[in-house]
């Protein structure tokens, strides 16, 4: 018999599955919230938040974009405060 025997390959390929997953799972960092990592880069980088605001202006009228500038408006602002 083959290196399967015994077992079926769906078997098989689930506990290949589970070791990477094991193994992904003890190597990932844990994610940081996108807002959090934002309003961090507008900290560190004046320049940074310039664009970001421009950008969130320039699309202002498109479909989202005044979300995306009132989000933007609350990144700056927890950038400035903190």
């Amino acid at each position: 018999m083959g290196f399967m025997a015994g077992r079926t390959a769906t078997e098989t390929q689930y506990k290949a599955i589970g070791k990477i997953d094991s193994v992904k799972r003890r190597m990932m960092k844990p994610s940081r919230p996108h807002d959090e990592v934002v309003v961090e880069l507008l900290q560190n980088d004046p320049a940074f938040a310039d664009e970001y605001l421009s950008a969130a202006l320039e699309e202002v009228n498109q479909p989202g974009g005044r979300e995306a500038l009132l989000a933007a408006l609350r990144h700056i602002a927890e950038a400035r405060k903190a």
